[in-house]
């Protein structure tokens, strides 16, 4: 960290949070340069922020992204009822920081609140930053409320409604179909029927080459979503950003803004 911070060439220093067990976070960010850090971690930056009158040399990208990104939909920010559903160091302290610089009238939700979809309902600007896919319901949303969904989450989905498919098994091409077989030690398990030979495999028995894994993917396949079900949100929203494509590319825009400011910074001294 000291050669890059004394590294001319060198104009953002960024850590990728949160860093592994076993290693001091607060001491990693305090060691970069306050004019490098264009993540805006540095505790002086983050200090900065949250304190009347001061202002950071940068802002977490993030946060200023999803304000970035509500600034640019026309939303009025004095007065308005703003929810931010988690309380991170990444995300939703300083999001709701910048909030409260903007006058809005600031609710902190997290694990502990009571009556969390009610709360939501009030809100004219809504951020979701709690790591639960799609948490947030279309009736939790206030219709016409901007919502900002900063959630990046995996869910399995089957690729088909029939959920057929054609896959490789020992060399032989074969349509597997997902089935319930009888019940066995009190439990459903599950089976996959070979149309070849007319044979049903259970999990414990499948076919040369074909591991339970494999046959999930086959029936299933990983996406991303946001905390937010958006599908149901976007019908009550006035605004809503989608996952993926939403804060994420706001987020690398605000990145290399900082960037270039600290460039712009370095060359005039």
């Amino acid at each position: 960290m000291r050669d890059l911070n004394a590294d001319s060439r060198v104009h953002g220093i960024l850590v990728q949070l949160p860093l592994p067990d076993g290693i001091n976070e607060e001491v990693v960010l305090s060691s970069i340069s306050i004019e490098k850090d264009v993540d805006g971690f540095h505790p002086v930056n983050i200090g900065k922020l949250g304190m009347k009158g001061r202002e950071p040399l940068f802002v977490p990208c993030t946060p200023d992204g999803c304000i970035r990104l509500l600034q640019e939909s026309g939303v009025e920010f004095s007065g308005a009822n703003a929810v931010v559903l988690g309380r991170s160091n990444i995300v939703g302290l300083p999001a709701s920081m910048l909030l409260l610089k903007r006058n809005a009238t600031l609710t902190v939700c997290h694990s502990r609140t009571i009556n969390l979809p009610e709360v939501c309902r009030q809100a004219d600007i809504l951020i979701a930053a709690v790591g639960r896919p799609e948490m947030v319901k279309g009736d939790w949303v206030k219709p016409g409320a901007f919502v900002i969904d900063v959630g990046i989450n995996n869910k399995w989905i089957s690729h088909t409604s029939d959920r057929e498919f054609r896959c490789i098994s020992s060399g032989d091409v074969f349509i597997a179909h997902h089935q319930d077989l009888s019940e066995k030690g009190g439990r459903k398990r599950m089976g996959y029927l070979d149309e070849s030979s007319g044979d049903v495999y259970s999990c414990d028995h499948l076919p040369e080459g074909l591991d339970v894994e494999g046959l999930i993917k086959l029936f299933r396949k990983n996406i991303l979503v946001g905390d937010v079900d958006f599908d149901e949100a976007k019908e009550v929203a006035g605004h809503i950003t989608p996952v993926p494509g939403g804060v994420g590319p706001m987020t690398i825009a605000q990145l290399l803004s900082n960037t270039l400011r600290s460039a712009q910074a370095s060359s005039e001294k």
